[in-house]
């Protein structure tokens, strides 16, 4: 037993969001003969991923579990998530793995998320090897991420290995100790000689490792003073050591995605990584002395130990039991002790885990991490051992709740349905909690973060069947809609809008605290998402404030200032390329009081036309024309100014005129705030130019972030919000210390993200039509170039979804509008390059409408996520194309008892309307 207990490793593969873990767990089971095929976690297929919500999203959220087999060695690997939502489940695993692999983008380097998972790997004593990937990404810099790791970590990281090129000449590797040099070709890797123009590079940094290793041994030393050859095989033995004691971190590179450098990984771990006799006896507590210690060494003839780590609810076998075996042996059907609960237990059945599949075995010795079938008691941290030689185990930490959610059952007849469902989730995830509120007869749940809860509540629904075949969009029934108001028919969910605002304030002042930043965070709305005056109600109970693009906004701001509805010291952005009536708009605020108003210099003429509008002096803003993306057909944006005119225009004549404060910086491009390489370098950018105008100009305190958050345009849509907001704080606060300036406070932009979420457009089938052998065409009962003009003009895609038949099969249609134009049609999702809808038949069409009709027979569809820039697009309330009627119009929110309350805002638009506008 204890010779196969020393070939046995049980490790984890954790690391900040994206930065390949999961790619490099999948080419591990690869090589390893796990699995076949190669699954990837952008494509949804990776092993590892196992959960539906993993495979939609491209992340880790649960540790998954698989046993694979190396140079005669079993490894068991544990893959964990890097969003910080899920820190428990990292949590979980290095409580019972024995080393870890920590991966770092060769471009990213240490991120928020990897100090997080090294500070808990620091915890529980984790002897960890590094590995840098993505090598051929464009910016990968091998020595700036183990300087890194120095700087940040602490990490003494030694390099056991050198970079053959990077970027797009990335081949292959040093090894530093065997002295060679590792190309791959496809999934085979060759061993050569080292390139004659690497020798000496080569040569240096094997000298630095062998000189670090001189530090933690004797051997080594004395043969490296006298300047003679160490032998490979005391090399591996010091550095083995050093390792395992946490005097080093070796560092090793490749591109997993590429298949570079996985099969060295892999001997790394062999070589370097413990096996559970390197670690040790584990230490626990006597159950009836707290103050007696009681050790069980990695053996089978010590008594069973084991820790519960994991919990899952399995469709298949019920609810499955991960542990991890200290000591003793565990067989099928064997009696034992839960000293947590103070309960018997047994062990039904025992599975190694491969993910999603299972290998039964008949019993698992110490050491092994095996999943229970049967148990009735245990949970998450109990420890399980021999009745006969008790003990406690040191539990699992897990992390205090940082937000929680309202949830309520569609019907009280579900109440029930939602108790058994948060009772297993709980019962899995620790760090899930679940709370009923007497006084206000609601549910509340609360997790570790946004995404958590949000992956948390799928997985909820997902257990409630829709059994009417009716959609429910942001809680409403929207049949119920349609029998009220028919179709076509535009709806705005009005909560949808203060659900938007907040996420995004808790994003900010999160992260904001987080990172120890000292400037504040402000929200905006850009009216030009949408004027109407329902929306800026809504939008205003938020205590927000605007960003204008012309004129007439800021006669709309005094409006709803008469209107009680705005302060005079709310922030009022001025952006857009201005004219006179424009600044006479300011000018005019300005005098009247709004104090806190701030115009953006589009181009340097306008500070000329503001200088003679406005008598006592405002603060000021200036606009950054920011480089575009290659796609466009210009290299520079037409608004702003640029980068090079912004330090001598400020000196030459904003410093010189007293009437006038710089303020404000305005960053914005067009792609919106993205996590590309584009993006973070522009931000980037922009950061840098604060800092050189702020040390000339120390009324600049404010910069402002322009191009705002996506939203969900298909139902796969995958966008870390947290993950974003918290690197743009982070990088705004490095580059601000880099020049030691202060840093800004930020002021965000955001229209679409505010208000596209909450409307939404309905139609009705009228009639389908089979033009030809493959495409059949169902007729809506209004224009999509009319009521949704960005889906022509932009070929804007939206979530489109039948909102009842939904028991029926599917079949591919193109959806055509009433207009004569041959642009007017709909015929892909976001995700599919297609649109596929119920099988319809003639009770189906509102063409064949009779008086018996029944709602339930006419195929009805939805157009979601369309509340920005339609109606002002389209010319709400003017002539369409064909004389269409503008669809009806109706506002949805919740009284105080949360129950829906509809309003109808606009009538179906009459022929009287249209002939009256064309002077009829």
């Amino acid at each position: 037993m204890t010779n196969s207990i020393s070939k046995l490793r049980n490790i984890g593969i954790a690391a900040h969001i994206d930065a390949g873990k999961t790619t490099v767990s999948e080419r591990i089971l690869f090589f390893t003969g796990v699995n076949r095929k190669i699954g990837e976690s952008h494509d949804g297929q990776a092993t590892m991923d196992f959960m539906k919500q993993e495979q939609e999203r491209g992340i880790t959220i649960a540790s998954a579990a698989i046993t694979a087999h190396w140079n005669n060695h079993q490894i068991n690997l544990i893959d964990t998530p890097g969003h910080v939502d899920f820190t428990i489940e990292v949590e979980r695993s290095l409580r019972v793995i024995d080393g870890m692999i920590a991966v770092f983008c060769a471009v990213g380097g240490v991120e928020p998320q990897s100090e997080t998972v090294w500070n808990q790997a620091d915890r529980y004593r984790v002897p960890r090897i590094a590995f840098v990937n993505k090598m051929d990404r464009t910016g990968a810099d091998f020595a700036e991420v183990v300087q890194q790791l120095n700087a940040n970590l602490d990490a003494n990281a030694i390099p056991f290995q050198f970079p053959i090129g990077c970027e797009d000449t990335f081949e292959g590797m040093i090894d530093l100790i065997k002295n060679k040099a590792f190309y791959f070709d496809d999934a085979k890797s060759y061993e050569k000689e080292i390139p004659a123009e690497y020798i000496e590079r080569a040569q240096e940094a094997r000298n630095m490792l062998i000189g670090t290793l001189a530090d933690f041994n004797d051997e080594v030393a004395d043969l490296y003073l006298e300047e003679k050859e160490v032998p490979y095989e005391l090399l591996m033995k010091a550095a083995r050591e050093a390792t395992l004691k946490l005097l080093i971190t070796p560092v090793f590179c490749g591109a997993a995605y590429k298949n570079k450098g996985i099969q060295l990984l892999l001997d790394a771990v062999i070589d370097f990584l413990p096996s559970p006799i390197d670690v040790g006896a584990v230490i626990g507590t006597d159950i009836d002395d707290l103050d007696k210690s009681i050790t069980r060494n990695p053996s089978s003839k010590d008594p069973f130990a084991a820790l519960a780590f994991k919990l899952i609810n399995d469709p298949y076998v019920g609810q499955q039991t991960f542990i991890r075996i200290f000591s003793g042996t565990l067989s099928s059907g064997m009696q034992f002790y839960n000293a947590s609960k103070l309960k018997y237990e047994r062990a039904g059945r025992i599975f190694r885990i491969r993910a999603k599949d299972r290998e039964e075995i008949k019993e698992a010795g110490p050491g092994e991490i095996v999943a229970l079938v049967g148990m009735k008691a245990t949970r998450t941290g109990d420890t399980l051992c021999s009745s006969e030689h008790p003990l406690l185990l040191e539990n699992i930490h897990v992390p205090p709740a940082v937000i929680e959610l309202k949830i309520m059952p569609k019907a009280r007849k579900e109440s029930e349905k939602l108790g058994e469902a948060l009772s297993k989730l709980i019962n899995e995830d620790p760090s899930f909690r679940a709370r009923y509120d007497e006084e206000t007869q609601e549910t509340i749940v609360s997790g570790m973060g946004e995404l958590h809860l949000e992956i948390i509540m799928d997985r909820i629904k997902e257990e409630f069947k829709v059994e009417d075949n009716e959609l429910i969009y942001n809680d409403i029934p929207l049949m119920d809609i349609i029998k009220q108001y028919g179709t076509p028919l535009k709806i705005t969910y009005l909560p949808r809008i203060t659900q938007n605002i907040q996420r995004a304030r808790r994003w900010f002042n999160v992260a904001i605290a987080k990172a120890d930043y000292r400037g504040d965070y402000h929200y905006c709305y850009c009216t030009k998402s949408s004027h109407f005056e329902f929306v800026l109600t809504e939008v205003l109970k938020n205590g927000v404030h605007i960003e204008t693009s012309s004129a007439f906004d800021l006669n709309l701001i005094e409006v709803l200032h008469e209107n009680g509805q705005f302060k005079k010291d709310n922030y009022i952005i001025c952006n857009g390329f201005k004219k006179q009536q424009y600044i006479d708009n300011i000018a005019q605020l300005v005098t009247n009081g709004f104090t806190n108003l701030i115009p953006i210099l589009d181009n340097m003429a306008e500070f000329d036309q503001l200088d003679r509008a406005v008598e006592e002096g405002c603060q000021i803003g200036i606009r950054i024309a920011a480089e575009e993306e290659p796609r466009f057909e210009f290299y520079t944006s037409r608004l702003g100014i640029r980068y090079n005119d912004i330090l001598p225009f400020y000196e030459s004549k904003i410093k010189q005129n007293p009437k006038f404060k710089l303020k404000m910086l305005h960053f914005f491009i067009n792609t919106g705030i993205n996590d590309t390489a584009y993006y973070w370098n522009e931000l980037s950018k922009c950061v840098s130019i604060y800092c050189d105008l702020k040390k000339i100009c120390p009324d600049l305190d404010s910069l402002n972030l322009g191009g705002g958050f996506p939203i969900k345009n298909k139902l796969s849509f995958n966008y870390d919000y947290e993950y974003m907001t918290e690197e743009i704080v982070s990088q705004i606060k490095q580059i601000c210390d880099r020049e030691g300036v202060t840093e800004p406070n930020i002021f965000t932009e955001f229209g679409s993200y505010t208000v596209g979420e909450a409307s939404a457009v309905l139609f009705s089938i009228l009639q389908q039509k089979r033009q030809n052998d493959r495409e059949l065409w169902n007729m809506i009962d209004c224009s999509f170039m009319t009521t949704l003009p960005d889906s022509w003009a932009i070929n804007q895609q939206f979530i489109i979804l039948a909102v009842n038949n939904w028991d029926r099969e599917y079949e591919r249609v193109f959806l055509g509008g009433l207009t004569c134009d041959s642009h007017d049609y709909y015929n892909s999702e976001a995700n599919l390059n297609a649109v596929f809808m119920p099988k319809v038949n003639e009770s189906c069409f509102a063409f064949n409408e009779t008086p018996d009709s029944k709602d339930a027979d006419i195929q009805y569809i939805g157009l979601f996520n369309t509340g920005a820039y339609q109606e002002s697009i389209g010319g709400y309330g003017g002539i369409q194309h064909c004389l269409t009627p503008a669809p009806k119009h109706i506002i949805i929110s919740k009284d105080e008892d949360g129950e829906i309350v509809t309003k109808l805002f606009a009538k179906e638009q009459s022929y009287k309307s249209m002939l009256k506008i064309l002077g009829y």
